[in-house]
């Protein structure tokens, strides 16, 4: 998610706070070619009754995420650099 975090900074999670449009969040959704599930930090846009809407900053591209393979969400409250 660069230029908004980077590799190896430190991400601190609220994880039963809903995110608000705007926020970025960790989602983890079912993989179904790996057969594991995946970790994304991904910017909310917002969600309807199938899919959640999420962001990416390089390229800027929004990506659709089913809720039947969403295993968790949580937002993104602080970030540090070690």
């Amino acid at each position: 998610m660069e230029p908004r975090y980077y590799q190896g900074e430190v991400v601190y999670l609220h994880p039963s706070r809903p995110p608000n449009p705007g926020d970025f969040v960790l989602v983890t959704v079912k993989e179904p070619n790996f057969q594991a599930h995946i970790g994304y930090i991904r910017q909310y846009l917002g969600e309807d009754l199938v899919h959640i809407h999420l962001g990416t900053l390089n390229p800027k591209k929004t990506h659709l995420i089913a809720r039947h393979d969403l295993v968790s969400m949580a937002t993104i409250v602080g970030s540090s650099l070690f």
